[in-house]
């Protein structure tokens, strides 16, 4: 997959954006828009072409976990989180939060049940909320959480090369395997200065054997 694929990826959701109700219909169908804008729809129509243009292999459970399920802190009931980008170590990397089309980017709701996500699942680095058109990506740091960009990412921006771009940089496969390997080797380091910090103390530490005496 390249950063074309997801231009013309991205070329191809405008075209079908048109096609979606902006309301779910109240009687007769709209023929001049034939989708209804359910959220399996948007995800089927708009999201799914997307990740897969993005190098994601939807259908294999190694990169892409659909509908995972996340057990809640507290007494709270186990929840679902969409789509879990996984990192070739089978850990949490991306959670993506998809709503209906016509569910704005900026929703409370959808963003508290995005943040409630992001607790659950500690090794997520990436988060993500969308309708199919707009991308709200945020990636963690430290203990928070920062946005991609001053604006979501809109898909039907006229700079679709600079859409196509953020996406790529953001949540191609190849860009969260390079993150997923820098926080190994993060880990890893912080390990092994714990160890040696620890080897130092203890030899360092006397003891009734090694104390001379006069």
């Amino acid at each position: 997959m390249s950063k074309a694929e997801v231009e013309q990826a991205i070329i191809t959701a405008q075209k079908h954006v048109a096609k979606f109700q902006p309301k779910p219909p109240r009687g007769p169908v709209n023929i001049k828009a034939p989708v209804n804008n359910h959220e399996t729809s948007t995800r089927y129509i708009l999201i799914d072409p997307i990740l897969r243009a993005l190098g994601w292999d939807l259908s294999n459970p190694a990169e892409c976990v659909v509908e995972h399920v996340v057990d809640r802190r507290g007494n709270y009931p186990a929840t679902r989180v969409d789509y879990v980008l996984m990192c070739p170590t089978d850990q949490p990397a991306v959670v993506i939060e998809a709503k209906r089309i016509d569910v704005e980017s900026d929703d409370e709701r959808a963003l508290d049940q995005m943040e409630r996500y992001l607790q659950d699942i500690p090794t997520a680095m990436i988060a993500v909320l969308t309708n199919g058109q707009y991308w709200e990506i945020a990636k963690r740091e430290g203990n928070g959480w920062e946005r991609v960009g001053n604006l979501p990412l809109g898909l039907h921006y006229e700079n679709i090369s600079q859409n196509a771009q953020r996406l790529w940089e953001a949540l191609s496969k190849e860009a969260v395997e390079q993150e997923c390997a820098k926080r190994s080797n993060s880990f890893g380091a912080a390990v092994r200065n714990r160890d040696g910090r620890g080897r130092r103390r203890q030899g360092a530490r006397p003891g009734p054997m090694n104390q001379g005496r006069n």
